[in-house]
């Protein structure tokens, strides 16, 4: 019995083991596979640690969250790359890799001007353009033999002439064609085929425009290798080098003057390796590495590199240089004012650096923030704030009178220390205890009332969707601010908010709940943690959160100090920055948790030792924050938009960062908008800054610049004309310039103008007319439709129903076949010769878009509308109106004899059965007469003859239907029948 009882306490011991172990893989299992989703490999920590970050919250990969600075945002940190150094002159050819996805095909200019000195040859494309009698475009492409065949002029020899001489062969043979002149021009010149080899990105044949240049080749093989040497690239012409090209020349000079003018078949571009290559960096004006040709000193480089900079100190130069025999860096240092240090000779591979002097090395104290005359000021032993800021006048309005501070850097221990001091105290007691002695170096920042509230940031953390750091506005609860951070989690404990005050050095904690959170201010000097309901469940973990790469919660054991917790969440770039630590450790009753602050130099502090306790939270904090300010500049400048602010920066200097003025800018006056807060509120000034003060006049953080454009500088207007002018085409136009100009400018009107059927048609003219046919129609609908429901109500039987639903469906086709009808912008005018046009009524002043059409003169009378057949018919003067119509046939029944009417080829339009106002050359007078024989048609009129409107039932009840369709038909140029 008792050995069976052994076996079975073996059995449940063994059992117990196993399911422990099984515990003990399973939780292991987890936490491997957390450490795997947030990228944490086994020698980042020695330790399972548990991230309780909800990395699939914003879509990032886990790796891309670490990297997150939790503020609130989800906008991964960008990691400042070291300024890279180009290879001078490399930028000129595009992109040097390829394989970026830069594209760097250049695009040939098809506007080349070519010279009269062009000699034509096979494979070149020219234009012959007639006008006169024979109006057409032949393009020719020269043969083998540099000849064309022109289907107007026959055969053209043309190859072996230069383009002048070709032209005046053209001009020749088209003298004896009467009426017709022509003239020629060279469309598409012929190519040529280069090699582009060496150090380039894609060599090979390029097929190129023969007026293409060596860079275009350059460009289009893809750009320079890192290795190339643009100071010697060779142009080989049967074999033979025929011109080297130095780019340093055109690039430094401005100007290139080739020994070649052109390229021709099969030459070779050859870019060379190069055997001499240097670096200059510093205090120089263009930092880069540099081809060496003909310089063989640190002075002729220099100047190579366009100079020393303002703030180079001449006698701090270092030549860095690969001793070749033991393999090791030697360094040279040279005072390069003295002649035999600047003669230093060279080698390739040397690196130049030139230090500069360091601006911060300057005897002042500097005062900033919410003062008139923020600036440098002298430094002198034994001077005060008071010294600095004398009285109020000094202070802008809504100073912050107790909130200032001092930024004081040690000189010897290089640390920073912010001293707090009282301006209501230094204006009552000058020279007191309280007026603190100035050191040099110090910052004095005032701080102004709203100022102080937007840099007010607070923490909020725990249970919340995104912790991190908020801007906390003027009388912010506790509530805000954990809506700011995106809300309670689904694991918070609403009736655990905990707010931790910082008051009088010492903080202090309340836990609140969610109600309470609603009507509680948020704490300006403190933090807010929402605790969960599992909390106590894990107080195997400590909590980190604030100015770190990777917050959440990590596994405690016990000895566990601050450093081993910091070099687990702080970024390893970071870890030389001052930080402000809070380290919160709930009381045994859970009264509140009692507080304690470390500032650390580093992450090297000796106070990083500290002994973290089961269930601490900590909360991290850069101490110093770079706050950007940035200007804004609109208007005509090439880079609208947003830059970083800079002391002293002026009007001229933002604009040069905008990349300049255009050339539509009006420089004579530029407006400032300046925000000033006063009296609670944001007051606007304009300020108007003159021509001369640009360049010197001082910008504050927040100015926007608005450099106005001149809109008529780049506005172009032209007009159109076609038809019998002896140049038809689009014209710019110059500002009051008029009709009688445009046509001389045309060179006047053919032999076979018909001047009384010229159309002029403008846009503005079109527009007014189609608001007004459209304003027509409109009415027009509005009275159908009130008759159409008048009707419908009074329909009793079935039949008289169905009949109005079919009269609606008609009308409503009627209606929207109106709708589609547009009007014409003609202007009618007499036109007449330039000579007599000119200072005339009929002179029109152009507008942009106006559009004159001179017709040949037209051999037909049209008669459009309710005839038996409609159509052109062959004009004869002696016949009036009423016999073209019978040419037709007829009228037809519902043909309105009343109210035919004569549109006339000059645009008029007039009744054919009523008298009209025209000139009696016979009697010397106006006089009324009727259409007939004494007043006959012309060629080109049109006899419209409409519909009779009121014979339709549901037209007879609109007022005056027949005078709104005609003139929708004179307004439209077009009859609508039914």
């Amino acid at each position: 019995m008792k050995k069976i009882f052994l076996l079975l306490l073996l059995a449940v011991s063994v059992c117990a083991s196993a399911a422990s172990l099984a515990d003990e893989a399973l939780f292991n299992q987890i936490i491997n596979a957390q450490k795997d989703k947030l990228g944490i490999s086994d020698r980042q920590s020695n330790v399972q640690d548990r991230n309780l970050q909800n990395t699939g919250q914003t879509g990032n990969t886990p790796q891309n969250n670490l990297q997150n600075v939790q503020t609130g945002n989800t906008t991964p940190n960008v990691i400042k790359q070291p300024k890279e150094v180009l290879i001078y002159g490399h930028d000129m050819f595009g992109t040097s890799d390829i394989s970026a996805g830069g594209s760097n095909q250049f695009v040939a200019d098809q506007n080349v001007n070519v010279p009269d000195d062009y000699v034509l040859g096979s494979g070149d494309t020219v234009r012959l353009q007639f006008w006169g009698r024979t109006a057409k475009t032949e393009e020719l492409v020269l043969d083998r033999s540099g000849e064309a065949f022109s289907e107007t002029l026959g055969k053209i020899v043309l190859g072996g002439q230069t383009y002048g001489q070709a032209k005046t062969i053209v001009e020749k043979m088209v003298q004896g064609m009467e009426g017709v002149s022509a003239s020629l021009v060279i469309s598409n010149t012929k190519t040529v085929k280069v090699l582009v080899s060496g150090g380039v990105n894609k060599p090979g044949y390029y097929i190129m425009n023969v007026f293409g240049n060596v860079t275009q080749a350059i460009v289009n093989a893809g750009g320079v290798k890192d290795f190339a040497d643009i100071r010697r690239v060779a142009i080989i012409r049967n074999g033979r080098t025929v011109e080297t090209i130095d780019y340093y020349e055109l690039i430094n000079k401005g100007s290139y003057r080739p020994k070649i003018q052109k390229l021709m078949p099969n030459d070779v571009i050859f870019v060379p390796r190069t055997t001499k290559r240097v670096l200059v960096e510093g205090a120089i004006k263009n930092e880069a590495y540099y081809d060496i040709r003909n310089e063989n000193t640190v002075n002729e480089v220099i100047r190579l590199a366009g100079g020393l900079a303002s703030n180079a100190v001449s006698n701090n130069v270092v030549v860095t240089r690969v001793n070749k025999t033991d393999l090791k860096y030697t360094v040279k240092s040279l005072d390069i004012s003295k002649g035999r240090d600047a003669a230093f000779r060279i080698e390739d591979g040397d690196k130049i650096t030139i230090y500069g002097l360091n601006e911060k090395n300057l005897n002042s104290v500097k005062l900033t923030g919410n003062v008139v005359y923020p600036g440098n000021y002298e430094f002198r032993k034994g001077m005060r704030i008071s010294d600095i800021i004398k009285s109020v006048s000094y202070l802008l309005p809504d100073t912050e009178m107790s909130s200032s501070y001092i930024v004081r850097k040690d000189v010897k221990t290089s640390e920073t220390v912010i001293v707090p001091f009282s301006l209501d105290r230094i204006m009552e007691s000058k020279h007191s205890a309280y007026d603190i002695a100035l050191q040099a170096y110090d910052e004095i920042v005032i701080v102004g009332k709203y100022t102080a509230m937007e840099n007010i940031h607070i923490d909020v953390s725990g249970e919340v969707v995104t912790p991190g750091d908020y801007p906390a506005r003027n009388n912010a609860t506790v509530y805000d601010m954990i809506v700011k951070a995106g809300g309670l989690t689904g694991n918070s404990d609403k009736s655990a908010i905990e707010i931790i005050t910082y008051l009088s050095g010492r903080y202090s904690s309340e836990y609140i709940d969610i109600n309470k959170s609603m009507s509680t201010k948020a704490p300006l000097q403190g933090f807010i943690v929402v605790h969960g309901i599992y909390e106590s469940a894990m107080l195997n973990f400590i909590e980190i959160s604030g100015d770190i790469m990777n917050p959440g919660e990590f596994l405690f054991h016990q000895g566990m100090s601050l450093k081993e917790l910091l070099e687990k969440a702080v970024s390893p770039d970071k870890k030389n920055i001052r930080y402000s630590v809070l380290i919160y450790r709930k009381n045994t009753d859970n009264s509140g948790s009692e507080v304690f602050s470390l500032d650390l130099k580093n992450l090297s502090d000796p106070k990083v030792a500290y002994t973290l306790k089961q269930g601490d939270k900590v909360i991290v904090k850069q101490t110093s924050k770079e706050v950007k300010r940035y200007v804004n500049i609109e208007g005509a400048v090439f880079d609208p938009g947003t830059y970083q602010y800079a002391d002293n920066l002026t009007a001229g200097q933002l604009i040069t960062m905008a990349g300049g003025l255009k050339d539509s800018a009006y420089y004579d006056v530029i407006e400032l908008i300046r925000k000033e807060i006063a009296g609670g509120g944001v007051e606007q000034q304009f300020i108007s800054i003159n021509k001369d003060e640009i360049a010197k006049f001082s910008l504050m953080a927040g100015d926007r610049l608005v450099v106005r454009d001149i809109s008529e500088y780049n506005k172009m207007d032209y007009v159109t004309l076609g038809g019998e002018v002896k140049f038809p085409g689009r014209y710019p136009i110059k500002k009051g310039e008029k009709l009688s100009s445009i046509i001389e400018r045309a060179g006047g009107f053919t032999d076979f103008a018909y001047l009384k059927g010229a159309a002029f048609s403008r846009v503005r003219v079109r527009v007014e007319k189609q608001m007004m046919l459209d304003k027509m129609i409109k009415n027009l609908e509005r009275e159908i439709l009130v008759n159409a429901n008048v009707e419908a109500m009074t329909a009793s039987t079935t039949t008289s129903i169905d009949s109005s639903e079919l009269m609606l469906k008609t009308k409503d086709e009627f209606i929207k076949s109106m709708k589609n009808l547009k009007a014409d912008g003609r202007v009618v005018l007499k036109l007449s010769h330039p000579r007599l046009l000119k200072g005339s009524a009929n002179d029109l002043e152009l507008e942009n878009g106006d559009e004159l059409y001179i017709p040949k003169a037209p051999s037909t009378v049209v008669v459009s509308g309710s005839v038996l057949s409609p159509g052109a018919f062959v004009y004869n003067s002696k016949m009036d109106w009423e016999d073209y119509i019978k040419l037709t046939g007829g009228l037809l029944s519902q043909a309105d004899k009343k109210n035919i009417f004569i549109m006339k080829s000059d645009g008029t339009a007039q009744k054919a059965n009523s008298e009209t106002l025209a000139w009696s050359p016979q009697n010397d007078r106006w006089e009324f007469s009727f259409f007939s024989k004494t007043n006959p048609l012309d060629p080109g009129d049109i006899i419209m003859v409409p519909d009779n409107y009121n014979r339709v039932p549901w037209m007879r009840n609109i007022k005056d239907i027949t005078q709104i369709m005609m003139q929708i038909a004179v307004t439209a140029g077009v009859l609508t029948n039914l």
